[in-house]
């Protein structure tokens, strides 16, 4: 890749799929029943708009009895359109792998770092080029040895257009990222046979060099689809796929298709610390206010809590204290998620191509007031396009991300005075996908810019429509997401911000030499605090420009059984089964 910079970080806009397209490129898309449709990686929202139970029903979930057999837990997700870490490319999908599977390291949110797994420690070499991670002792669910060169067979499979996985069952949609390994490019044009970063000095040592200094490379080893493949993967490759063979706290029992009707996993005994789960059936639902239902009736023990059910079930079930943590007495989880919902402004063209413009707009909007009417204090009004669980968040960091309809009109004031008729002459479109559930919240958007005197109306358009229309900044204003894949402040400021991201998701057309010299140092720099104070800087810059407008965090709203005694589920709505306690 030379000096090329490049994506490793590249998550994706959420909603509509118009930001995404060749996965090297792009970004994942907004995720689907437990890893979203209405709020990414959640078992939230989706029921929303959807026949519920009335509103003075109880939650049954609080009749459910403690366990006395066995310990097993059901779970709702949605189908999966892959279990295995190559192929995995939607979060249902990578709920299972994350179960199956352990990649070299976990982001631990609590210590807010990277922390050992597969891996029980690792080094970075001065320059934040190289990286090497020393193997624990560890099986795979068939009894072979976990090793170096495991992650390797992995790592290049994924890479690799030709590889016998590839061949048999696609091209990986997760090659980004490995997107800074050295010889990527060279593997994946088809010059070369093999990732040149990787080494496997021995059987427990990983080396890996990058191509580019990256110093939050260990952020990127801790994703689910980054774990070890076994040499018997490439013998069956459908067998594999259809049941994964992995390292993880659990092992699959049976097969899945895209006909079953359930994932089951059985604790692996074999694991360094098993589980306290004997089992876990992992319920394929066909949507949340399905999975609500059989929630009820004791069917299963985690599911979405839907919109219309959130004050009903803190009462009921009571409320987690830190957004993650589901216990007795508390097993309503609502947590914030690594997800932004924003408006994005086309700062190519007039009249967003002025900063007071866009600052005007973003000042003009109720956050509050949306996340209060629409979403029933779900979602948090956002002050920062870092979402609050990524180390780096500062409250308030986006000065003009507040409601001051007085301030916005004097800015507009001195750019677009209001005529004799009260209008300011200024017409705007607002474009979204209106299958998404987001027809409220543009329109709230729309009243507060009127509020202002700024005429705007909405333009909707299908998802295939409008990926055209954004690539090609064929918009003015547009509602779109972002997810970080990883809890990193690089994997939202670069793809959204950097100008090498301009044909890719800088959807706002917005560059600044400052801010990708910022951006471009601070991916380089050892020292934790230092990188992230780099990368702040960068962030105040956009923050002053406005190419975006936050305008509020995703959340996941979570409910479980009095079969649980406690559960974390992580900002990535990862749900950490294998840590579970029953009751």
């Amino acid at each position: 890749m030379g000096d090329e910079l490049h994506d490793p970080a590249c998550a994706g806009a959420r909603a509509p799929k118009a930001v995404n397209g060749d996965r090297d490129a792009f970004a994942l898309t907004r995720r689907s029943f437990l890893g979203g449709v209405a709020a990414v990686g959640s078992l939230a929202a989706l029921a929303a708009c959807s026949r519920l139970p009335k509103q003075g029903a109880s939650i049954p979930g609080s009749q459910t009895s403690a366990q006395t057999g066995p310990a097993k837990l059901a779970v709702a997700i949605s189908q999966p359109a892959a279990i295995d870490p190559i192929n995995v490319r939607d979060a249902a999908g990578l709920q299972v792998v994350f179960q199956l599977f352990d990649p070299l390291l976990r982001y631990d949110f609590e210590q807010a770092a990277p922390v050992g797994l597969a891996a029980s420690s690792f080094e970075a070499s001065d320059d934040a080029k190289t990286f090497t991670f020393h193997l624990r002792q560890a099986s795979f669910h068939n009894g072979d040895p976990v090793r170096s060169e495991d992650f390797k067979r992995a790592w290049e499979c994924i890479v690799d257009p030709d590889s016998v996985l590839a061949k048999n069952l696609g091209s990986s949609q997760v090659a980004h990222h490995l997107s800074l390994v050295d010889g990527y490019q060279s593997l994946r044009s088809g010059a070369a046979s093999g990732l040149a970063g990787l080494e496997c000095p021995d059987a427990q040592t990983l080396v890996v060099r990058l191509s580019a200094p990256y110093a939050d490379f260990p952020s990127i080893a801790a994703h689910p689809a980054l774990g070890p493949v076994p040499a018997s993967a490439l013998v069956d490759p459908k067998g594999f796929a259809a049941a994964p063979v992995g390292n993880g706290p659990f092992r699959m029992i049976g097969s899945w298709d895209e006909h079953a009707q359930s994932i089951e996993l059985q604790r692996f005994e074999a694991y360094p610390s098993p589980s306290e789960i004997d089992a876990i059936s992992l319920g394929i639902q066909p949507d949340a206010e399905r999975a609500f239902r059989e929630f009820q009736i004791g069917n299963l023990d985690i599911c979405d809590c839907p919109i219309t059910q959130y004050e009903k079930a803190k009462g009921d079930r009571g409320m987690s204290a830190d957004g993650c943590t589901m216990e007795e007495g508390a097993r309503l989880v609502l947590g914030s998620e690594l997800s932004t919902y924003f408006i994005c402004c086309n700062t190519t063209i007039e009249p967003l191509s002025n900063p007071d413009f866009r600052r005007a707009v973003s000042l003009a909007i109720d956050r509050d007031e949306i996340c209060r009417s629409v979403f029933k204090s779900t979602r948090i009004p956002a002050d920062d396009i870092i979402p609050p669980h990524i180390p780096g968040y500062r409250r308030g960091a986006w000065p003009y991300a507040r409601h001051d309809p007085q301030a916005a009109a004097a800015l507009l004031d001195k750019i677009y005075p209001k005529g004799k008729d009260g209008s300011r002459g200024v017409k705007l479109k607002l474009s979204f996908n209106p299958d998404g559930g987001h027809k409220k919240v543009m329109e709230a958007i729309i009243r507060d810019l009127a509020d202002v005197g700024i005429d705007c109306e909405t333009d909707t358009a299908e998802s295939d429509v409008l990926i055209g229309r954004y690539q090609n900044r064929q918009y003015q204003l547009a509602h779109m997401d972002w997810t970080a894949d990883y809890p990193i402040m690089d994997s939202v400021l670069f793809p959204l911000f950097h100008s090498s991201s301009l044909q890719g998701s800088n959807r706002s057309g917005f560059t600044s030499a400052e801010v990708d010299a910022s951006i471009n140092e601070a991916r380089t720099i050892k020292e934790e605090s230092s990188r992230i104070s780099r990368f702040q800087d960068a962030n105040t810059l956009i923050a002053q420009m406005c190419p975006i407008i936050p305008l509020m965090y995703f959340t996941h709203i979570v409910l479980g059984s009095d079969r649980i005694s406690r559960l974390y589920i992580d900002p990535q709505t990862r749900i950490h089964l294998a840590d579970a306690t029953p009751s």
